[in-house]
């Protein structure tokens, strides 16, 4: 007998992202904030090779928005979301990082 207990077989991972920021799905399918609203958001869903699609997701409880994987909209600051990605244990979810914007920076 263990002293470690064995891991729910699925799992929540909350990640907050302002519009136009990504998380990724085990490396293969992106998704991007693309609207905020009040009780609700819009994501798109970008699996490798194929267009966007658009999934919403809101705060009455989970939608699928791949195979294996939900999702439910925690409201937070205007034009950001948490989001509450439900998926097996073994599943790697990873925020991307923010696009940098080049004018930002001084030129040389």
């Amino acid at each position: 007998m263990s002293l470690i207990p064995e891991p729910p077989p699925h799992s929540m991972l909350v990640i907050s992202r302002a519009t136009g920021q990504s998380f990724i799905v085990d490396d293969t399918i992106v998704f991007t904030l693309a609207e905020v609203r009040t009780i609700g958001a819009t994501l798109i869903r970008k699996p490798p090779g194929s267009l966007g699609v658009a999934v919403d997701i809101d705060v009455d409880g989970l939608r699928e928005i791949a195979p294996g994987i939900s999702a439910r909209y925690f409201p937070s600051r205007p034009g950001s979301a948490r989001i509450g990605v439900v998926a097996a244990t073994a599943t790697k979810i990873r925020r991307l990082p923010s696009p940098v914007a080049t004018e930002d920076f001084p030129r040389q």
